[in-house]
């Protein structure tokens, strides 16, 4: 978890841009050892910092968990992601920051990502709105 602080942010305030700017993280401090929590504080009082797990809801923290996992694979540059249903229980507009940040964006593009998912609609959206340069490698 160490050094991943900065990126798991960056990802999570991507995954929620359409989140009011004083919802979107100022900072977010992960544990370095088991007794340690997850903190963050917000735009709107970034001096408060609370329990991650205490005050985000629970799409919430799917995309901050989301989050670490991929600032994880990109410091260490794996050149595959698996996500098996990663978005089951998030809502449709941070589902869209999700797909745009991770298949729109250039943070994974030399990263194979395999995608399982229920939900056909966002496999659907995938699709559509993957940039026209990345469909011939799909």
């Amino acid at each position: 978890m160490a050094g991943l602080n900065e990126i798991a942010m960056n990802l999570y305030n991507e995954f929620n841009r359409n989140d009011l700017e004083p919802d979107k993280l100022a900072a977010l401090h992960l544990p370095i050892n088991g007794s340690q929590k997850i903190e963050i504080a917000f735009h709107g009082n970034p001096k408060a910092r609370v329990d991650a797990l205490r005050i985000l809801s629970e799409g919430h923290i799917r995309c901050l968990g989301l989050a670490i996992l991929l600032a994880k694979a990109q410091r260490i540059r794996s050149p595959l992601v698996v996500f098996d249903d990663v978005i089951n229980a998030i809502d449709h507009d941070h589902r869209s920051g999700i797909r745009e940040t991770i298949f729109e964006s250039e943070h994974f593009v030399n990263t194979q990502l395999i995608v399982t998912c229920h939900s056909n609609e966002f496999i659907k959206d995938i699709q559509q709105h993957l940039p026209a340069q990345h469909r011939d490698d799909c």
